[in-house]
């Protein structure tokens, strides 16, 4: 589970933040850390004042963080304002079901009446060295952060009467069970997924041994149901095997397109788009389980995965 906090300034990211680490044990990344050790070592030209391009330059490393901490079944608290609008849209499907984003928002009505405790209060998780508390420009800025996260109602925690109950009561956080610190890459725990195309030889071979066996799993038609980009980058990820080794080198497509000559050329990002973009150039068949994803069919490399079950 990925718990993205993000919000206003003064609204007590950093302060939720710790509270979850202590009650759920996940790690925790602060945006701040990672912009002042950008900033500090001269990975950057930009300053703590640039806060109007901070976003744009963290957040797309901020993103693959997350991704690789979910493709590596970790959970992970990640905290900061540097989320944009969007950021959704950054994901699949199969990486958003992992990700709980909460933005805290303080109302109007709270920040006046609250004002002196903001202030008061504003270094006691972190000490803040050139910023002070301006009640009006927190209304603005925590406005700016209901438009543009406000639409979906569940990511909004909006704190208007008492801080910590409104907090606890706008959570609602899915409380992990205890394998919480496994995220599966596939639909359901206990199920492999089965990649294929029926009319291959090697992956009718490959079912059948699965079935003998008694191995549960999700069927999946590789031409009718293409790999998406991302899971492809998740499951080469897992497997630890060449790029290469995705490819149905000996199909059809693989010779029409000329791809022995032109792979050796190819980024790995071209090569996963081109992946994509057609099941039938992806080596099949392909089993992804909870810690692992083999390429094609070799009976010892099943029969070692159903033994870890």
């Amino acid at each position: 589970m990925i718990i993205l906090i993000t919000g206003a300034s003064h609204t007590g990211k950093t302060l939720l933040a710790q509270r979850l680490l202590e009650r759920y044990k996940f790690p925790y990344l602060s945006m701040d850390h990672v912009k002042m050790g950008l900033i500090r070592s001269g990975n950057t030209t930009l300053t703590p004042y640039d806060d109007d391009r901070m976003t744009d330059y963290l957040w797309p490393i901020v993103r693959e963080i997350i991704k690789t901490a979910i493709e590596n079944s970790q959970n992970l608290i990640v905290e900061g304002c540097y989320v944009p609008a969007d950021w959704a849209d950054d994901f699949s499907p199969e990486y958003l079901r992992h990700i709980n984003l909460r933005c805290l928002v303080m109302t109007e009505k709270y920040i006046k009446a609250h004002a002196g405790d903001l202030r008061a209060y504003q270094s006691v998780i972190e000490r803040r060295l050139y910023e002070d508390f301006n009640p009006d420009a927190a209304v603005a800025e925590n406005k700016r952060f209901l438009s543009a996260f406000g639409k979906d109602k569940n990511a909004v925690v909006l704190i208007e009467n008492d801080y910590f109950s409104d907090l606890e009561a706008g959570l609602h956080l899915p409380e992990p069970n205890e394998n919480s610190n496994s995220i599966h890459l596939v639909q359901e725990e206990k199920r492999m997924l089965f990649i294929c195309y029926p009319k291959c030889t090697t992956c009718q071979k490959a079912q059948k041994w699965l079935d003998e066996h008694g191995v549960k799993y999700e069927l999946r038609n590789i031409k009718e149901e293409n790999p998406s980009e991302d899971e492809l980058r998740a499951w080469h990820a897992a497997s630890g095997l060449p790029l290469k080794r995705f490819f149905n080198t000996s199909g059809l497509q693989y010779k029409a397109l000329e791809l022995k000559d032109r792979l050796p050329s190819m980024s790995e990002d071209e090569q996963f788009k081109l992946l994509a973009s057609d099941g039938m150039l992806v080596k099949r068949p392909l089993l992804i389980g909870d810690g692992f994803v083999l390429v094609g069919f070799k009976e010892n490399e099943y029969e070692q995965v159903r033994k870890k079950r």
